[in-house]
């Protein structure tokens, strides 16, 4: 790779989106992550919310985010529906 690429990585502070990071890194990609705690992305469900960080220096995208809760009252409202929601939105902002 003659200049390094740069991948989005969606979901950057889950367990194993980190190795996949530790992999790009040895590789000789860099990247850009989003995670809810830093308020980047505030609503993955919403195509806007990923278009700052969408420009024509993103190479590719990794999309790991989805809501985590431990006190979900309906796994498919609280969790499954944000998740597909979330894939959605990506895939309608780089798109």
């Amino acid at each position: 790779m003659a200049s390094a690429q740069t991948i989005l990585v969606t979901g950057a502070n889950g367990y194993v989106i980190l190795h996949v990071i530790k992999s790009l890194l040895g590789q000789g990609y860099n990247y850009w992550g989003t995670q809810l705690e830093t308020a980047f992305v505030t609503d993955v469900t919403k195509p806007e919310s990923y278009r700052d960080a969408l420009d024509e220096t993103i190479a590719g995208v990794i999309h790991a985010a989805s809501p985590v809760h431990g006190d979900a009252q309906d796994n498919v409202r609280d969790m499954l529906g944000p998740a597909i929601k979330g894939a959605t939105a990506i895939l309608d902002a780089i798109s």
